[in-house]
């Protein structure tokens, strides 16, 4: 008997860039979402588990709304069929808006906790020193945030025919920069 497949489409998308070096006084630091279930994006996905690269994309455009904020890297997820719980950004800051990185960071911890209280017991935002890296362009830093934020994931649509059988979702999977580029998957 073959009830259903977890099967799907991948979608591979790629921001090409070229580093930029800073002028001035700017501080690195990691901001990192983990504590994650994570899961299978076929199996799992139903269970409407956090995807850790949609939190710190919140928490990246958050921060680029209230100062001037630099991506330097993004890593985020491990596979490209598992519901990330670990994503992490490197990000550029004057040293004078370092209190509100953290703040701010602090703020959409708990606003994740509440969003997914009962799905997801040990989610963490943390801000730590980080060292001081090339960046991507802004304008492409701005489209990718954009992207991300806007891209769906999670469960689209439940079957008609079998009750709780998702039978379409999406999975931001990873976001990684090396540099020269960054692809989602």
């Amino acid at each position: 008997l073959y009830v259903g497949c977890a099967g799907g489409m991948d979608v591979n998308v790629t921001f090409k860039y070229k580093e930029q070096a800073l002028e001035g006084k700017f501080a690195a630091y990691k901001v990192t979402v983990k504590g994650l279930k994570g899961g299978h994006s076929g199996i799992q996905i139903g269970t409407q588990r956090a995807n850790a690269n949609k939190l710190l994309f919140r928490v990246l455009r958050a921060l680029t709304a209230q100062m001037d904020v630099k991506i330097a890297s993004v890593d985020g997820g491990g596979l490209r069929n598992a519901i990330p719980r670990e994503a992490v950004a490197v990000v550029l800051v004057k040293a004078a808006d370092v209190a509100e990185v953290k703040s701010i960071a602090k703020q959409y911890e708990a606003v994740f906790v509440a969003e997914y209280a009962g799905i997801e017991d040990s989610i963490a935002v943390s801000v730590v020193d980080a060292a001081v890296a090339p960046v991507m362009p802004a304008d492409v830093a701005n489209r990718l945030m954009a992207a991300v934020v806007a891209c769906p994931d999670g469960v689209e649509k439940m079957s008609m025919a079998m009750e709780g059988l998702v039978q379409t979702s999406n999975n931001l999977a990873r976001v990684v920069s090396d540099g020269k580029r960054v692809k989602l998957q």
